[in-house]
């Protein structure tokens, strides 16, 4: 692909791409007072510099307060009881040794007559103390009448299944179709069929759920672990309404504070199903409640990334050529539905002009899904990227070659709207030469000795791109300091240190000048932190605020040095006219002349351009060494290769990156909830047996960018980055193993057992 050349006009901006000798052009009107995009070869001072996160001292030495630190005057603790049962009627629930005890301060029953999964909320008490609250907890007696439960999705799909929803377990099949699939296989050399699976994994964030609840009044205050403070604030709301209707609840009298954050993944967006129960014990005892989940708790009912089964059907021509892709699928989110973003890649990832797909949910009795870093996307890649394989391998082609042959420049299977930008060449070139793709095995499995070594890879995509709805204040005090406020959350990923940074940059700074203040429900709209959304909609507003405000700030100078506001640039802690340089002052001598005590900038980002789409890119290349004797993997080597267009912060990138693909290791080889089929009940609800890989098991990780700015999507030119580390590596770990092998396996986690089974398969198949 070659590169952008843009031209910047008033309002919009032109850009005349070059790909394979043709060329298109994007357009793009800017609304008004819309800072000027940042163009690709653009001289930065702040914005592209790696910098530590402007909180990492404060993290380091305990200054941080996380919200189990949070300590408020006559604060109870309290402690949820919960079901030992898959499902069962309570018959009866007697809280009279509970409420006898001494520092016990309230004991409430939720009215429920049914509990639909171990795990699912009986009752919850407040005392003085956390082991007096944990004592009357499980002096609650409970009464069940046993149900008959389902807990495995093959048993839940039988026909003679128990039914534990009205309506069935099964909901309707959701069917969707782009051209003629049987078309599309009749027109193939060979065609493919394989199914795949994914197992259910668990969020495991180190720092759990809780929250601190304080019901005054007509005041309600939550000190709440959640990655979006105003969306929290909204659901505690709407929860809040149903159970108390006659108080006066709304979004003007709660407010949700979250200081500093632990980790989510997803789980903690939104609001969880025991809001309400700590507002409630904290309105009965006239007293801040604090509820912190155990890890036992964590594990049953925070959220899970559901499980899944792919069928597959590919058709493609000799020379590589995609002619067709079938999906038959479905997933279980345990209770709830488990489906989300299966298709994508089906759909998407490559050309293809015929694709259908058909997806559906089952319903057992586990607690509830969550969104879980890149949802459904890990599952959906994990299948489809070694199908490529598979297809690659049936024609005999290079599996990177195949990817090659498809790239799609528009979304939908390159039958949709053109993508602003697609880095996706650049990151197969930078990964084959640093993975060193040349020495991957031609034959799968000829590797010699015990321990074969093999290589993989596999693509993703992700959204990610931002959108409109923050609103960001910047304010410049006449002290010369500066604030930049919003309702959005920093959830570990170093949003406040790129909100400085950007801030910096426009206002001609240094980070240590700019105070970011976020993560209270009270600051101006944000956005929840989730979907890879939260830079990309939020650093292209400050950078708005940040203009906003110097354009209020400059006419004060320009009086002073007969010139117009126009004529001034603030640049490296100086207000000066333009190519002038020894015509200005200090920053912080032309805000004290200011005449009132601040000025403020309000900054809003733009919203997407509707005729163009806009996602991320990038692949992953890894190196395994499998011991055929013991059946252990282990990942050697990860070349991990983004398009997220601009980068503001190289460093919290690159962590970002980093800890995606641990993560997708851990979903490859060892990550998996495990129950019981005759209680019911998760057998591995600790850290212990629920196994995530240590320090031992880090591969050596490399991380790269390609250097792609996408202008016409916001004014950064930025992209989101969150997800995308985990979605490619469990497909290109899988991957690596057949090419080590010779073994195909198709179900993860890619366990010693599973390894050993299929060696051992292979050999008596003589193959």
């Amino acid at each position: 692909m070659g590169m952008a050349k843009t031209e910047y006009f008033a309002k919009r901006i032109k850009t005349v791409h070059e790909e394979e000798g043709e060329y298109r052009i994007i357009e793009i009107i800017l609304p008004d007072r819309e800072a000027e995009p940042l163009g690709q070869d653009e001289t930065l001072e702040i914005i592209g510099k790696p910098h530590t996160r402007v909180e990492a001292l404060d993290i380091l030495t305990g200054k941080a307060k996380y919200t189990g630190d949070v300590m408020l005057p006559g604060m109870l603790y309290s402690r949820l009881l919960r079901s030992s049962k898959a499902r069962a009627k309570i018959t009866n629930v007697d809280v009279g040794k509970a409420e006898e005890m001494p520092g016990v301060k309230a004991v409430y029953v939720l009215p429920k007559e049914q509990v639909n999964y171990q795990g699912d909320i009986i009752a919850a008490v407040a005392a003085e103390t956390e082991d007096i609250a944990e004592d009357a907890m499980r002096a609650i007696e409970v009464d069940y009448e046993e149900l008959n439960h389902v807990v495995n999705v093959d048993m839940a799909m039988r026909s003679n299944a128990t039914q534990i929803r009205e309506g069935g377990n099964l909901s309707r099949p959701r069917t969707s179709e782009r051209g003629s699939v049987e078309e599309g296989f009749s027109q193939a050399d060979k065609i493919v069929e394989a199914e795949y699976s994914t197992q259910f994994e668990l969020h495991q964030p180190l720092e759990t759920h809780g929250q601190m609840v304080h019901w005054k009044d007509d005041e309600i205050l939550y000190y709440k672990t959640t990655q979006g403070v105003q969306s929290a604030r909204d659901a505690i709301v709407r929860e809040l309404r149903r159970e108390y209707p006659d108080e006066n609840i709304s979004s003007n009298n709660v407010r949700v504070v979250t200081n500093f954050f632990g980790g989510g993944f997803g789980s903690k967006l939104g609001a969880n199903n025991f809001v309400a129960v700590t507002a409630r014990l904290s309105k009965i005892t006239n007293a801040p409640v604090k509820m912190i989940l155990n890890r036992y708790e964590e594990s049953l009912d925070t959220g899970n990334r559901p499980n899944s089964v792919q069928k597959y059907k590919i058709g493609v021509k000799n020379d590589g050529t995609l002619t067709a892709i079938e999906l038959e699928a479905h997933g279980s989110g345990g209770i709830s539905s488990g489906n989300d973003n299966l298709t994508t890649p089906t759909n998407e990832m490559y050309t293809c002009p015929n694709t259908r797909t058909t997806v559906g949910s089952v319903y057992i009795n586990a607690g509830n899904k969550k969104p879980t870093r890149a949802p459904g996307y890990p599952q959906a890649f994990f299948g489809f990227e070694c199908l490529m394989d598979e297809a690659a391998d049936a024609i005999g082609m290079d599996p990177l070659e195949l990817r090659k042959k498809n790239y799609a420049d528009k979304s939908a299977g390159g039958t949709g709207r053109p993508y602003t930008s697609n880095g996706l060449m650049q990151c197969y070139e930078i990964g084959a030469e640093k993975i060193g793709w040349s020495r991957r095995n031609k034959t799968p499995g000829s590797d010699s000795g015990v321990k074969k070594r093999g290589m993989g890879m596999a693509d993703l995509q992700w959204g990610g791109g931002g959108y409109a709805g923050a609103v960001i204040e910047v304010d410049i005090f006449k002290d010369g300091t500066v604030n930049v406020r919003n309702g959005s959350q920093d959830i570990g990923t170093g949003t406040k240190t790129i909100m400085a940074q950007v801030a910096a940059e426009e206002l001609g700074l240094e980070i240590k000048d700019i105070n970011v203040q976020i993560g209270d429900s009270n600051f101006p709209p944000g956005i929840q932190s989730g979907g890879s959304n939260t830079a990309a909609s939020v650093c292209p507003a400050v950078r708005n605020g940040a203009l906003e405000a110097l354009r209020k700030l400059y006419p004060i100078v320009a009086s002073r040095f007969n010139v117009d506001p126009e004529e001034l640039e603030s640049v490296k802690g100086r207000i000066q006219v333009k190519d002038k340089e020894n015509i200005g002052m200090y920053f912080k001598e032309a805000a004290a002349l200011m005449p009132e005590n601040k000025v403020m900038g309000e900054g809003r980002r733009a919203p997407n351009p509707r005729e163009y789409a806009g996602a991320t890119f990038g692949v992953h290349f890894c190196e395994v060494e499998v011991d055929t004797e013991t059946g252990l993997v282990k990942v050697l080597k990860a070349a991990a290769v983004h398009d997220s267009g601009r980068i503001i912060n190289p460093l919290t990138a690159h962590n970002q990156v980093v800890g995606g693909v641990n993560q997708a290791v851990d979903y490859a080889l060892t990550a998996e909830r495990i129950m019981d089929n005759y209680t019911g009940c998760v057998t591995n609800p600790n850290l212990l047996d629920y196994k995530v890989i240590t320090a031992m098991d880090v591969p050596e990780i490399d991380v790269f960018f390609v250097d792609i700015v996408d202008p016409y999507w916001n004014n950064l030119g930025m992209k989101g980055l969150g997800e995308p580390p985990r979605i490619a590596l469990a497909a290109a770990v899988a991957n690596a193993i057949y090419n080590a092998t010779g073994v195909r396996f198709r179900d993860i986690p890619i366990t010693p057992d599973k390894i050993l089974e299929g060696l051992a398969a292979r050999k008596e198949g003589g193959s």
